[in-house]
């Protein structure tokens, strides 16, 4: 089933480097000061350009890990039915890989999007510190693989 995770751990490759550039500060985040400008500056204001960066950074990693989470979740819900792309003459390795790439594709817009959301949903105060929302930003426990058989009626077939 190697064929199944090929596609999962070319993906988890690729966004483990661009993870790893932010997190070693190849790559400046700048998630905020794209899509909010007016938010950026006066959070710069407020509490220092410095502060801003390692907040957005902190935040965009741990948006990287959930999104990250919440694919191989849909690459397993995925993998459950993918056997029965088989009874409608298709191949379920191709459905699979196009399933996957696509989803892969709408993920870092994802990223960015709950990275803007929490900022957005902040409440700023007067505190030197930037005040997050903690319960937006658990970080994933654990994540999962299965294995499964894309050949439907060589399994059935035993049945009756």
């Amino acid at each position: 089933m190697n064929k199944y995770a090929d596609i999962v751990e070319q993906q988890r490759r690729i966004l483990y480097e661009r993870r790893t550039d932010v997190l070693f500060n190849r790559v400046k985040p700048n998630v905020l000061a794209t899509s909010e400008p007016e938010l950026y500056e006066n959070l710069c204001a407020a509490y220092g350009q410095v502060k801003v960066e390692e907040t957005e950074k902190y935040v965009l990693l741990i948006q990287m890990d959930a999104c990250w989470s919440d694919f191989l979740d849909y690459a397993s819900y995925i993998k459950e039915g993918i056997h029965l792309e088989s009874l409608s003459n298709k191949n379920p390795l191709d459905q699979y890989n196009r399933l996957l790439i696509e989803a892969y594709g709408r993920m870092d817009k994802e990223i960015e999007t709950r990275t803007l959301n929490v900022f957005l949903k902040t409440e700023f105060k007067e505190e030197m510190t930037v005040p997050l929302d903690m319960s937006e930003l658990r970080i994933p426990s654990a994540t999962w693989t299965y294995v499964i058989n894309d050949s439907f009626f060589q399994n059935r077939v035993q049945l009756f």
